[in-house]
């Protein structure tokens, strides 16, 4: 008899209830915006767009004239070194790419000067824009 109840035991399945629960109202019904519904990086663009800012992420190119050996275009890293690539020539789909190091400036195959200095690339860029 102990053994009949203790298969039995074993074959019944135990029994799981589902509980659902959600809130509603009658006088409003409205799906969340993005702006409501967004997380990390996602509400990161969203507010981004909101506030109008172009580039939220900095993934434009930083235009403007070649570093010359008296005033080089400064290059931010926190690290000792950092991969820089040079778009030698307006309109060019090629890139330079070296490896410019901490110290003093550095001058591409074109003749444009790079310096590496300390800093995050969001803080000068930021600096550079105003």
């Amino acid at each position: 008899m102990a053994l009949l109840r203790w298969s039995m035991s074993r074959l019944s399945a135990p029994v799981y209830t589902r509980v659902f629960s959600a809130r509603y109202s009658s006088d409003k019904r409205e799906i969340a915006s993005v702006k409501d519904q967004g997380t990390g990086l996602e509400r990161k663009e969203v507010d981004a767009i909101y506030e109008q800012i172009e580039d939220p992420f900095n993934m434009k190119i930083p235009e403007g004239p070649g570093g010359t050996r008296g005033k080089p275009t400064l290059v931010p890293s926190m690290f000792e070194e950092r991969i820089v690539g040079c778009i030698c020539e307006r309109n060019h789909h090629g890139h330079q790419w070296f490896l410019l190091k901490m110290g003093p400036a550095q001058r591409c195959l074109c003749g444009h000067y790079f310096q590496l200095v300390e800093g995050s690339s969001t803080h000068v860029y930021e600096e550079s824009a105003h």
